[in-house]
């Protein structure tokens, strides 16, 4: 037993004892634990002594886990996206049944409006393509080259593309991009230099000059990005 370790105000009933990162303890039943976890269920199946388990989340994502294991109706899940993904990979290692796992991913598709290339990428870690067509959905040309630092350095998007698998990233490129009708845009410069115009307040003149410059536009529609690469490799699929 974690002697002299506090124990969580609600869950303190229990004989099993479950220990959150920060060292709070929490007591909760046997049978419920095995009821939704396979690797719950294996150990508690093969040992009469059960030892208490140090689990290496946080005191508020262990009673999240907790409050799906025992909820008989649907709760809201108020986590970031880091904590979301925290969470759902604890579950995912104790084998969780979809009863636990369903709320999380539901939660995880919510975010993804918000965090469209955090979702991304650790649906690239995951190797979900379902999770990264939604990811796709959510942006915009402008959202693709803020890449995940969400600032447009010149390198964000291409450090925030090398983060998915490699595969993946000729997909996006191919279907984002209208490869087979590069057009022609004009590009407006502006040049800002400071010095006095006679006669005024004024310090500042702006000297303008257009150039014409071949680009390959992005897409305009990015639910259909999402559904094709949903549905699996475009390169491949025409041959």
């Amino acid at each position: 037993m974690f002697q002299g370790s506090p124990v969580d105000s609600h869950y303190k009933w229990g004989a099993i004892l479950l220990k959150a990162e920060t060292g709070l303890v929490f007591r909760v039943h046997r049978e419920l634990l095995a009821a939704y976890s396979a690797v719950f269920k294996n150990i508690y199946d093969h040992t009469l002594f059960t030892p208490p388990i140090i689990c290496k989340i946080s005191p508020k994502l262990l009673r999240i886990f907790l409050d799906l294991v025992y909820a008989s109706n649907t709760i809201e899940i108020n986590t970031t996206i880091e904590e979301t993904k925290t969470l759902y990979n604890f579950c995912d290692n104790v084998q969780c049944a979809n009863k636990i796992m369903q709320p999380i991913a539901t939660k995880i598709y919510h975010l993804v409006k918000d965090e469209p290339w955090e979702v991304l990428i650790w649906a690239g870690e995951r190797f979900d393509r379902k999770l990264a067509a939604e990811a796709l959905k959510c942006m915009s040309p402008e959202i693709l080259l803020q890449g995940r630092q969400k600032n447009m350095s010149h390198t964000a998007f291409k450090e925030s593309l090398d983060l998915l698998p490699y595969s993946w990233r000729g997909e996006i490129l191919y279907i984002i991009l209208e490869v087979g009708d590069p057009t022609l845009a004009v590009v407006t410069h502006v040049d800002r230099r400071e010095y006095p115009i006679s006669g005024t307040s004024k310090s500042i003149q702006e000297s303008v000059r257009k150039t014409t410059e071949r680009v390959v536009p992005f897409k305009e529609n990015w639910t259909d990005v999402g559904l094709k690469f949903e549905e699996g490799d475009p390169a491949q699929q025409k041959r």
